[in-house]
């Protein structure tokens, strides 16, 4: 049976700051991603980078992924983050209190290109 590692891969980075939300107000909280005609409930946004004096930091949206391991390979127990750029960030909103992004235990909502 293989090993468990826990990986954290982050390729690019790009600073950014949300308009309305301080950095501790959205890390770790839930958020729904548009994906195609609907979104997706199982990402979390966490803060990627120390805070800069100038206030921008790198924001990562986030999913837990599970590799179980087999007699070839070790298992994987992963966290893969993606940078947001800027315009993203800009399109995130707070999940309004009685929606279903709320009961899917969302926060937050990143609202698709062109609303």
């Amino acid at each position: 049976m293989g090993d468990i590692r826990i990986m954290n891969p982050v390729k690019q980075k790009h600073y950014v700051s949300h308009p309305k939300f301080s950095p501790e107000q959205l890390n770790e909280k839930g958020i729904a991603v548009p994906s195609g005609d609907s979104f997706r409930y199982d990402y979390t946004l966490k803060i990627g980078s120390p805070i800069r004096k100038d206030g921008k930091y790198v924001l990562l949206v986030a999913h837990l992924r599970l590799t179980a391991p087999t007699t070839r390979k070790n298992g994987l127990i992963e966290f893969p983050g993606k940078a947001l750029d800027q315009a993203t960030v800009d399109r995130i909103e707070a999940a309004p209190p009685d929606s279903f992004e709320k009961r899917k235990g969302c926060d937050f909502v990143i609202l698709p290109k062109g609303r």
